[in-house]
């Protein structure tokens, strides 16, 4: 049996306030002022933010004003946050080098290189070869990509913030980087 909202909401509860006023709200609180007991929900949760039973009604009143206050700034910041995306351009073009490092205990450096714009805010990049520059000690050392030297399949990908394009599900960025920079790498065994 899933529960509900509505099976956190005790019977003699009621509706004291929600955000926004009018509309489909993000938050609401439930409570009854004569026990000063009160429950807080956001978004589309089923369980509450908090269940109090409040020491004066003064103490409850500032609570659920937080509470509301709190899921105004979220939604406000979720409005920005969403104007600024759709104002992202994409900065990337064909020939630009990005560069992935990642590990654990190690440091590698992927290359790739954007091939083909798609559509408004993808790009179609391929791995590329890294040339060893420099052995700087034991198994370590710097590299720098080697344009136009494919070793990959190509890949669509969108471009995020920053012009980085994510390469792996687990967190893995790519960055755009010169094709004369280089970079420090490790291995182990």
């Amino acid at each position: 049996m899933k529960l509900t909202r509505e099976c956190y909401i005790p019977k003699s509860y009621k509706l004291l306030c929600q955000y926004p006023a009018a509309g489909e709200p993000t938050a609401v609180v439930y409570g009854d002022h004569e026990t000063l007991h009160a429950a807080a929900f956001s978004g589309k949760r089923a369980k509450p933010d908090w269940h109090y039973k409040f020491r004066s009604k003064e103490h409850m009143m500032k609570t659920i004003n937080d509470f509301l206050a709190s899921a105004h700034r979220v939604a406000e910041y979720k409005k920005e946050r969403a104007a600024q995306k759709k104002a992202h351009k994409r900065g990337l073009k064909v020939g630009d080098i990005l560069m992935n490092m990642w590990g654990y205990e190690q440091t590698n450096i992927d290359y790739y290189q954007v091939t083909k714009l798609v559509g408004k805010c993808s790009v179609e990049i391929r791995e590329i070869a890294a040339v060893n520059t420099e052995d700087t000690g034991w198994m370590q050392g710097k590299c720098k990509p080697d344009k136009g030297n494919f070793v990959g399949e190509p890949m669509i990908k969108r471009v995020g913030e920053g012009d980085s394009v994510k390469i792996h599900s687990w967190g893995s960025w790519a960055h755009k980087c010169s094709e004369n920079s280089e970079h420090r790498w490790t291995a182990y065994h």
